[in-house]
């Protein structure tokens, strides 16, 4: 099989009459294998997987000789899928559909089938097709290993790091600023909207701010001068490390003037125009 060392003794299959001893040669041999001239064993790797016809040559001290043909077939053991991650995480509670197949090479066209013996409590392993399905546990790091044979009986085993995670949400804080000034330097705390259910650090993100507003990534501060007046429906996302997000919308109107100026002015030319009438 690829990367296991062979080691083939075929000295059993030839005697010698009297106490010299026996040496060995060979024809047909894949690439990277050989034979051990004294002891008749044949080792090495090889990728050169198949069925090999080969010829051993066993030649005792005196010069006698006697050969003999054999029919060797080398088989490929499943591959190790080096690229994917080892370590995967998932949202505590939620329902799992995780392939482990992905994790390995089948070789020669075989087939494989998948093992194993440590999952979570009611997490289960589709044999046929390697899917980890079933309901994820509380916030915790579990190891699985799984095995995955193929038809000629040769396996390989992968451990795979399981975190299951409370994912981010809303805290149910009223969003009670919907006002911006244009031209006005614009300095708000967005973060108090998001909360880490599991003690992960949150990164922000934003869809759609006012013209010249942005947003800081570590804080969730949103910051600058509103440049347009116009009707705006923004949305900001906290994600953990993870890769789990939550996402919520804001809706502003950024001004000209302050509403509460523009009502001032109002009751002032009123004010102005009854006097001028009186």
């Amino acid at each position: 099989s690829n990367d296991s060392e062979i080691n083939l003794d075929l000295s059993g299959h030839f005697t010698t009459s009297n106490e010299s001893g026996l040496g060995f040669s060979t024809t047909g041999l894949p690439s990277g294998l050989s034979i051990d001239v004294q002891t008749g064993v044949i080792q090495g790797t090889t990728d050169d997987f198949g069925l090999y016809e080969i010829n051993v040559l066993a030649e005792s001290e005196d010069g006698l000789s006697v050969n003999s043909d054999f029919g060797i077939t080398f088989i490929s053991s499943p591959e190790i899928n080096s690229d994917l991650d080892i370590e995967q995480a998932f949202a505590a509670g939620s329902f799992l559909n995780f392939d482990v197949s992905e994790y390995f090479i089948a070789t020669d066209d075989n087939s494989l089938s998948y093992t194993s013996n440590n999952l979570p409590s009611g997490v289960l392993l589709d044999s046929e097709n390697g899917i980890v399905y079933g309901l994820a546990p509380e916030s915790s790091i579990q190891t699985v290993t799984i095995t995955a044979e193929s038809e000629n009986g040769l396996s390989v085993t992968q451990d795979i790091d399981l975190r299951f995670v409370q994912v981010p949400s809303l805290t149910g804080e009223v969003f009670v600023d919907p006002e911006f000034i244009i031209n006005e330097n614009v300095f708000l705390d967005f973060s108090k909207f998001f909360i880490s259910m599991g003690g992960n650090e949150l990164s922000y993100s934003a869809i759609n701010l006012p013209s010249g507003l942005s947003i800081a990534s570590d804080t969730g501060i949103v910051y600058g001068s509103a440049t347009l007046v116009e009707e705006v429906v923004f949305t900001i996302s906290a994600e953990d490390e993870f890769g789990f997000f939550v996402e919520k919308e804001f809706e502003v109107s950024v001004l000209s003037v302050s509403n509460e100026l523009t009502e001032t002015e109002t009751e002032t030319e009123t004010e102005t125009e009854t006097e001028t009438e009186t």
